[in-house]
């Protein structure tokens, strides 16, 4: 039999256990006691199978389902972070519209407004420091002055749309490259016009008339075929 205090075998016929002392009383073989005494020696079900040492669930559970979520989730920001990057990178560059925007239109009024003063006084007519240069042509072509100052008005008038358009440029406006083209070709045709009813009133040529403005009138030419192709890749930057 066994001992029912420590489990260990007592010979028959002796009441008390020969290691721990205990009195076992009856000398009758236990064979209950030891079926019950062992599932604390063999299989304790708190060492066999613990959750949390086999295949742990929170584990394997929170990286599979969770992060491949996230993943595929992020899958379209990802690509369009990226795109985004390789859009930047081939981005047209803006140190042309920069120029164009703080010098270019800036000079551009400030030459009109100067061709407008002159036309309008008759200054461009005054030689050697002759202040009366003026009054003698007009004599000579009584309609001459009216051109003068139509020409006078529609240059300053000029010098004040370059303004306008260089404020609907910096702000991106879509209407701005368009209006950007309509100056320079105003620029073109508005000297044109006048030289043609100048040289028709005082029986001169118009290359007589443009002398000294030729080089201003190719400059306008350049721009607006160069500045007709630049804002033609950037039409989806202006859309204010």
């Amino acid at each position: 039999m066994f001992c029912t205090s420590c489990g260990n075998p007592i010979p028959d016929g002796q009441y008390t256990c020969s290691v721990c002392g205990a009195f076992v009383g009856s000398a009758q073989p236990e064979q209950p006691q030891m079926q019950y005494n062992q599932p604390q020696q063999y299989g304790q079900p708190q060492q066999y199978g613990q959750p949390q040492q086999y295949g742990q669930p929170q584990q394997y559970g929170q990286y599979q389902p969770n992060d491949i979520y996230q993943n595929l989730m992020n899958q379209p920001n990802t690509y369009q972070q990226t795109s985004y990057s390789v859009s930047k990178l081939h981005e047209p560059g803006m140190g042309w519209f920069k120029f164009i925007i703080w010098v270019q239109l800036f000079l551009n009024a400030i030459l009109n407004v100067r061709t407008g003063i002159m036309a309008c006084t008759g200054a461009q007519y005054d030689v050697d420091g002759y202040g009366n240069a003026a009054d003698l042509v007009y004599r000579f072509y009584e309609n001459l002055k009216i051109i003068d100052t139509a020409y006078g008005v529609a240059a300053i008038m000029l010098a004040v749309f370059a303004i306008l358009v260089r404020f609907r440029l910096s702000g991106f406006k879509k209407n701005g490259p368009m209006s950007y083209l309509i100056l320079l070709g105003a620029n073109i045709v508005i000297p044109l016009i006048y030289a043609f009813f100048a040289s028709e009133e005082i029986g001169a040529t118009m290359g007589e008339v443009l002398e000294g403005s030729e080089a201003s009138i190719i400059g306008c030419v350049i721009l607006l075929i160069v500045n007709i192709f630049y804002f033609k890749n950037r039409k989806h930057m202006f859309t204010n």
